[in-house]
């Protein structure tokens, strides 16, 4: 009989496996919550450009076709799950010279901190 044997038991074995399988299990579940941050950074930051190119947009309309955008507004395609209104009001100071825009984009649904919408406000003059 040998005295000196090379090899692991099978109980070195079991550690081992349990120790790997503890770390792949937190590290796939750090890349899970790290993938979902991603995506409500990307619906985030998607509902703030469109707000800001409508907000564009009605910046270089003419200063009287300026008027209210009902609610639920929806964008064309590919952002058709995207809806916005506009509010346009008279400026307290200069109601006939400055007029205050407010541009409000929704996105498809909300995220875990109920966070889905963005708000813009501009003021445009007449010139």
């Amino acid at each position: 009989m040998l005295a000196n044997q090379r090899g692991m038991t099978l109980i070195e074995v079991l550690a081992a496996l349990l120790v790997l399988l503890v770390c792949t299990v937190s590290i796939s579940t750090g890349l899970l919550t790290c993938q979902k941050q991603v995506a409500s950074s990307q619906e985030k930051l998607t509902v703030l450009q469109l707000a800001q190119g409508k907000m564009e947009e009605l910046m270089a309309s003419d200063f009287r076709e300026l008027e209210d955008i009902q609610p639920a507004t929806v964008f064309p395609a590919p952002y058709t799950g995207y809806s916005y209104s506009v509010r346009v009001a008279s400026d307290a100071d200069y109601p006939a010279m400055v007029k205050i825009i407010t541009v409000t984009v929704s996105g498809s649904a909300p995220d875990a901190a109920g966070l889905n919408s963005v708000s813009i406000t501009g003021a445009k003059a007449w010139r």
